[in-house]
């Protein structure tokens, strides 16, 4: 009679023992899979922000581009009015006319 009863509590906590381990490997696969989903993000989120630094390091080169361009324009156009003015001291105690 008592070996009854202590194989039915030792069968009921062996039930309660693999419920629990049986909810722990579903807790376990349903956490691989969430982090599974956020590497996933995570590879989505490095890929928009390796796009978004390639178009910041395009817009960057272009602003150099375009400052070495309107440095040499404004040099150039420096250049021309330093050499308009020589020419206008040159020329001011003359009665030469002016040439442009």
């Amino acid at each position: 009679m008592k070996t009854q009863v202590v194989r039915r509590k030792m069968s009921k906590n062996m039930d309660t023992l693999y419920g629990c381990l049986n909810d722990i490997e579903k807790q376990s696969t349903s956490l691989l899979a969430s982090t599974q989903g956020i590497r996933d993000q995570i590879k989505q989120h490095e890929g928009k922000l390796q796009f978004m630094s390639q178009k910041l390091e395009n817009v960057e080169n272009q602003m150099r581009r375009n400052n070495r361009q309107e440095t040499q324009l404004a040099t150039a156009e420096v250049s021309k009015l330093s050499g308009l003015g020589y020419h206008v001291l040159a020329t001011a105690g003359t009665d030469a006319p002016m040439r442009g």
